[in-house]
């Protein structure tokens, strides 16, 4: 590799480095962590343009111009991807860079194209936003080991909870734009947003989703101590002492929130609601005895039940659930109409370039194809789903029209 000291343009703005007998000019912004962003033209200058100053405030961005690559004096070929990746990463060597973030704009999406060729180069992370052993996290961590086997490069499960789900979801939708970090979504994200009116980020617009992971319909749970054996029995209950009975959730716009505030506007009673910081520590309440009932995943719910601990008068769902063929629905038992059908989904930062977006998406249904993965989630009452990132988009538009009037009707607020 041969290089040259860099030079600075006669307005000051910007350099020049010579790398491998091309000449490459960058211009440099903001501080923190850095980030090397390509510019090559054809539009890229005003896309990149509306994200530079967000980007600024976080990183130290070399903001490197393409479109002349590959065409000095010396040096005149094709505009190749692979030839300007070993170019590209001769430069951030020669600028010093510790790892940097790469986020390309290029000439005809060559930089985006040889990303999702070299994809992954390194681990990715999952976020999960709840806590350990609560349904979710126990459902990222089975489709993890299974993504990290074809992907060649493990999948880590990082635990971010607070905000009932949205401490994790900011933080990935601030992060690097690169495919390296996911986070695990659920309707706290894509249905019951409207909940919160102080969130500094918006689910539908930082964030986009990758895959429709799984369903699985909730199951209401009771305490044993607690002398309701159906739903009328426990309805019966709470009308006779309004605001006695208390209900756990796995925190604010979760899912098992959702389900017992739907559960509460079409039966009319009062009960409390105890938000946790996922649904093990929710579960470990109602064992104890601390809450009386909560809407718990079919999935998670079986142990507790086998146990003898809790008991399960219905599932949210409008039809039976296999794993559970002698527990009847909410809508039979007394509550037509009721069905309330949490989903999961995986979804990465805004910007993370298409065709690592399709890489991803695909390794991931292939994931949820495999035999042992069909037979063990539906053994726990979870039916995969996949498809595309579009289908995501459109059920989450399905599932905010529904969720945002219960959040209405309600008069639900969480700060």
């Amino acid at each position: 590799m041969t290089t040259s000291d860099r030079t600075t343009d006669a307005e000051g703005t910007g350099q020049y480095a010579e790398v491998n007998g091309i000449n490459f000019y960058f211009e440099t912004q903001g501080a923190g962590r850095p980030m090397v962003l390509l510019h090559g033209g054809l539009g890229s200058g005003e896309a990149f343009g509306l994200v530079l100053p967000a980007w600024a405030e976080r990183h130290q961005v070399f903001v490197v111009d393409l479109q002349g690559h590959g065409r000095t004096a010396d040096v005149d070929r094709p505009l190749d991807p692979r030839l300007m990746a070993d170019d590209i990463a001769a430069l951030i060597d020669h600028l010093g860079l510790d790892k940097p973030d790469l986020v390309g704009y290029s000439l005809g999406g060559w930089v985006a194209l040889h990303t999702a060729a070299k994809y992954p180069a390194k681990p990715v992370r999952l976020v999960v936003p709840y806590a350990p052993g609560g349904p979710a996290d126990m459902l990222a961590r089975f489709v993890a080991d299974k993504l990290a086997a074809r992907l060649g490069q493990p999948v880590i499960i990082e635990n971010k909870t607070g905000a009932g789900g949205h401490t994790g979801g900011e933080w990935v939708a601030k992060g690097p734009a690169d495919g390296y970090t996911l986070v695990l979504t659920t309707i706290a994200h894509n249905g019951a947003v409207s909940l919160y009116k102080n969130l500094r980020y918006d689910p539908a617009v930082d964030l986009q989703p990758v895959i429709l992971l799984a369903e699985s319909p909730s199951v209401l749970l009771v305490n044993d101590s607690l002398p309701a054996r159906s739903v009328q029995e426990l309805l019966s209950l709470a009308r006779a002492k309004p605001g006695t009975l208390s209900y756990a959730s796995a925190g604010n716009g979760s899912a098992m929130h959702m389900a017992a505030e739907l559960f509460r506007s079409m039966t009319n009673i009062d009960y409390v609601h105890v938000p946790y910081r996922g649904g093990a520590p929710a579960m470990a309440d109602l064992l104890g005895g601390q809450v009386q009932l909560m809407f718990d995943s079919v999935g998670t719910a079986h142990p507790y039940i086998r146990s003898g601990k809790v008991r399960a008068l219905a599932v949210t769902s409008l039809t039976r659930n296999p794993s559970l063929p002698d527990v009847p629905t909410i809508a039979e038992s007394g509550v037509p109409g009721y069905s309330s059908v949490p989903w999961y989904e995986i979804s990465a930062p805004r910007g993370v370039p298409k065709p690592v977006v399709d890489k991803l998406n695909t390794e991931l249904n292939a994931v949820l194809k495999l035999p042992e993965v069909v037979q063990r989630l539906e053994a726990q009452g979870v039916l995969p789903l996949g498809g595309t990132a579009e289908d995501a988009v459109r059920r989450n538009r399905t599932e905010t029209q529904k969720w945002s009037a219960v959040i209405e009707a309600a008069h639900m607020r969480a700060e």
